[in-house]
């Protein structure tokens, strides 16, 4: 029975994977466009276009053979140098079929390589691309984006990457309990009324994640959209982001487990209990534009403790040349009901007094509270 164990490792057996999630070209910020690799038995992209299920099909049906003391990664790699032209992978997803147990459905994404001419096996192969015009059954646009919304509308992560400090490269995962290892889940939110795509972008990541918006691309697919709570059709627009690699504020984001795959080495978060780090360094270190002495810090620290934290850390120290400092805590919660209303009750005063009239903070059974000061 696979595994992600297996999967990330050389095998020992040899297995088959198919491109059941589609291989994508890379992404053209100019232009906002989106490819998906297609492959068609007819001689125009026009003709394969008007049966564009079927062009997905012929891609997904086709399986390929990971040798044993490769892992999936260099195997996927191979094929698509190989039977397709492309050379430069930069994202593999993957999921453990369910109903084959030697099966993995792969969704690849790549540079977008010229295909003209091109073929796999009989088929030729074509990019089929989402441009604007691709989209006018959507109400959004580009200007849309610019501007300070007049309607919500829904946005949809489908890829939050981390850069970290040398350039490194990192991307967050999200999973469910209960789920296959490879399931892939999306992270989804909203455009506000007066906010700018741009703006609810940098909102979302910073209260949800603590992460910082370098930059992002969008693309519209035609008719995409969904109903909010109360029954409303929302469209939906879909973004990859680049951030700023940190500490994650919370383990769990709507009802998702988060993590970073391949945490940059350069960039690794560093962490500590926090009574002991503050006192252990030979400086002031903590959040230095909240508390006014090492002493301030650490009774903040010991009230934290005494209505019921069960654990404080001292989350993404670096390095300085007095030093280290921290500006954020990290406080795992006791599942006491009672005892965690105390403890959300500090944290939203400090999210008032760092962030006035910031939406406050409720219990949704989350395992910890980020205390971050700017």
């Amino acid at each position: 029975m696979l595994s992600e164990e297996i999967i990330e490792n050389p095998a020992k057996n040899e297995y088959l994977f198919s491109f059941g999630g589609g291989i994508f070209g890379d992404y053209a910020p100019e232009q906002k466009v989106h490819s998906y690799l297609l492959l068609g038995a007819t001689a125009t992209p026009e003709e394969v276009l008007k049966n564009l299920e079927m062009s997905k099909n012929y891609l997904s049906g086709i399986t390929f053979k990971v040798k044993i003391g490769e892992t999936l990664e260099e195997a996927v790699k191979m094929v698509l140098k190989d039977s397709f032209g492309l050379n430069e992978l930069y994202r593999l997803e993957f999921k453990i079929s369910g109903s084959e147990d030697n099966l993995v459905y792969v969704r690849a994404i790549c540079r977008n390589t010229p295909l003209e001419g091109k073929k796999f096996g009989d088929l030729n192969l074509y990019w089929y691309q989402w441009p604007q015009e691709l989209a006018k059954g959507s109400e959004l646009t580009p200007e849309i984006f610019e501007q300070p919304a007049t309607k919500e509308y829904f946005v949809r992560f489908v890829e939050i990457n981390g850069a970290g400090e040398n350039g490194e490269k990192t991307v967050l995962k999200f999973r469910k309990k209960g789920y296959g290892e490879g399931e892939i889940f999306l992270y989804c939110d909203k455009v506000r009324v007066g906010e700018t795509l741009r703006g609810a972008l940098t909102r979302s990541l910073r209260d949800e994640f603590g992460l910082e918006l370098i930059s992002f691309d969008y693309f519209i697919f035609p008719k995409d959209g969904a109903k909010n709570k109360y029954g409303e059709y929302l469209p939906r627009v879909s973004v990859k982001v680049l951030v700023k690699f940190g500490g994650l504020k919370q383990k769990t984001v709507a009802g998702m487990e988060v993590e970073w795959i391949g945490v940059p080495k350069a960039a690794e978060s560093k962490e500590a209990e926090a009574l002991e780090w503050i006192n252990k360094e030979t400086t002031f270190n903590l959040a230095a534009n909240r508390f006014g002495s090492k002493k301030e810090a650490g009774e903040f620290i010991e009230k934290l403790y005494a209505i019921g934290a069960v654990k404080v850390v001292a989350r993404d120290i670096e390095k300085s040349g007095e030093g280290e400092w921290s500006d954020g805590l990290a406080v795992s919660l006791p599942k006491d009901r009672g005892l965690r209303e105390k403890i959300l009750k500090i944290y939203n005063e400090e999210l008032q007094r760092e962030f006035p009239g910031e939406k406050e903070e409720k219990d949704t059974g989350q395992l910890e509270l980020f205390f971050w000061w700017d």
